[in-house]
């Protein structure tokens, strides 16, 4: 047992998780989650990275790879909640932009980022961290 508690450390400590992690499950806590929503050849993505039940980072960012340069907002919602703006300016061919919230993270919680663009708007779609 104390070699699976070592391991189990050995793992908390590589992936960021609290150096007192004394059990595997504790150990995977740490963790990152993402999705993108391809946007006519330029990915709109989220991402969540951090613990369950603590304080993570949630990240909205879009990389326009081709076409005019547009005024971009990106927003950011828990599922079912009112949109609140992380970033916007403008972008052309090759940039990215990107902003991002912390927020407390449990398990199933549910995130949507959204860029709008004019009066057009796009999703990432849903995010569950699980």
């Amino acid at each position: 047992m104390a070699g699976a508690l070592a391991a189990a450390a050995g793992i908390a400590a590589a992936s960021g998780a609290p150096a007192n992690a004394t059990s595997f499950a504790e150990a995977a806590q740490a963790a990152s989650w993402s999705r993108c929503n391809d946007i006519s050849g330029s990915p709109l993505c989220i991402s969540v990275t951090g613990n369950l039940n603590a304080n993570a980072t949630v990240r909205v960012s879009y990389t326009k790879n081709s076409g005019p340069e547009r005024f971009v907002g990106l927003y950011l919602s828990a599922c079912g909640s009112p949109q609140g703006l992380v970033a916007q300016g403008t972008v052309g061919p090759g940039d990215t932009i990107a902003g991002s919230r912390v927020r407390y993270i449990y398990f199933n919680s549910c995130w949507v980022g959204h860029m709008r663009i004019g009066n057009t708007q796009w999703t990432t779609g849903e995010l569950l961290t699980r």
